[in-house]
């Protein structure tokens, strides 16, 4: 199993395009994805990449309104799950806090492996309804909520403030 400094974490740029390819399509043959529409995420979310000796998870995030939105979480295999994707997760969150967001939210599949929404648990996340966030939360993930999406959300600052900006 892979343990915690054997895991890096970085940003996906667009020469990463067919490894992630290979990824996806060895771990979720099932949901195939083509050249131009991982293009296409990569410019319009940012992506991670979570890796140990080779890839082993990535994640679509973005921020607006305070708030961070992840879409497509995905670590395989899961036995690593603990150690790559708490990692992946915390180099999101750190991200997020260093743009001020306040939360994060974590749109969910509804195919989505308990395992999986165990580490999001694990990590401080928990289910929430759209209608409980608060507007300018809500309107952000609004704006790329599917019927069937699962919300998770984490507060990770109480309220930003101009002091937080200076």
């Amino acid at each position: 199993m892979a343990q915690p400094s054997q895991v890096v974490v970085k940003r996906a740029r667009r020469q990463d395009l067919a490894e992630i390819l290979e990824f996806l399509s060895a771990t979720r043959p099932a949901q195939p994805v083509t050249e131009e529409e991982l293009l296409e995420q990569l410019l319009t979310w940012g992506v991670f990449l979570v890796r140990t000796a080779q890839l082993r998870g990535i994640v679509r995030w973005q921020a607006a309104n305070l708030v961070g939105v992840m879409r497509g979480f995905w670590v395989w295999p899961r036995q690593q799950q603990r150690y790559t994707g708490g990692a992946l997760l915390a180099a999101v969150e750190q991200a997020a806090y260093d743009l001020f967001c306040e939360g994060l939210v974590i749109l969910v599949e509804p195919d989505t492996p308990a395992s999986t929404l165990g580490l999001f648990a694990a990590h401080g996340y928990e289910p929430q309804s759209a209608d409980d966030l608060n507007r300018y939360w809500r309107d952000a993930v609004r704006e790329v909520l599917t019927p069937t999406d699962q919300l998770w959300i984490k507060r990770i600052r109480k309220r930003v403030t101009f002091d937080d900006v200076r």
